[in-house]
């Protein structure tokens, strides 16, 4: 999964540490706040946030991931794919 996602790396301004007090609800989109200036993708830190949420059960963090990212115009199915990766790094 990491190989696939690291093809068509997207990096940019990214948070770094992404958990719940840091997301705003704002009209229709979630922004995620506080970001550290860290160089990396988004939809690490959205698959990131979903393992915490989901008290790292895979299957409802990928669910929850997609969703995330649908909220802050991120790629559903990249933030899937990187929560796999998450999940891997959790140790």
């Amino acid at each position: 999964m990491l190989d696939q996602l690291a093809d068509d790396l997207r990096p940019g301004l990214c948070h770094g540490d992404l958990s719940p007090p840091n997301v705003l609800h704002g009209g229709r989109r979630l922004w995620f706040i506080d970001p550290r200036g860290m160089n990396g993708e988004a939809a690490y830190d959205i698959a990131v946030l979903a393992l915490k949420l989901s008290y790292d059960d895979l299957d409802t963090a990928r669910a929850l991931a997609r969703s995330i990212a649908l909220g802050s115009g991120d790629d559903p199915d990249r933030a899937a794919g990187w929560t796999v990766v998450a999940d891997a790094a959790t140790v």
